[in-house]
């Protein structure tokens, strides 16, 4: 088996950000464990951009494991969600990060990212 050596790459702006967050959803095959401030971005279409994946990965047998802070706008994607999810509240997250089988993703900042 072929190992490449770990690589970083710093993205700017908030196209690659989301792209490359989707990359991200879009592998993982085992398994995805996302710390975010908000479960529901406050545009309905970057929710579903963002909820989709997730499901979708969960479709292929990844385990989604998801901990921010729950708020009564997140009911919405809450029902959608925690059949799905292990999903746990936390009241303070100020940066965005995710695991995944073979991925880490950071997204420091208080920007409306899942």
């Amino acid at each position: 088996m072929t190992h490449s050596a770990p690589r970083t790459k710093t993205i700017q702006g908030s196209e690659d950000v989301i792209d490359t967050a989707l990359r991200f959803l879009s592998r993982a095959r085992t398994r995805i464990d996302i710390c975010t401030k908000t479960l529901s971005p406050t545009d309905s279409d970057a929710m579903e951009m963002f909820v989709r994946p997730l499901l979708e990965a969960k479709q292929r047998g990844a385990r989604l494991r998801l901990i921010g802070n729950v708020t009564k706008t997140d009911l919405g994607v809450l029902d959608r969600l925690v059949r799905e999810s292990e999903l746990r509240h936390l009241g303070t997250v100020n940066s965005y990060f995710g695991v995944s089988d073979t991925e880490f993703l950071g997204v420091p900042g208080t920007g409306d990212l899942i």
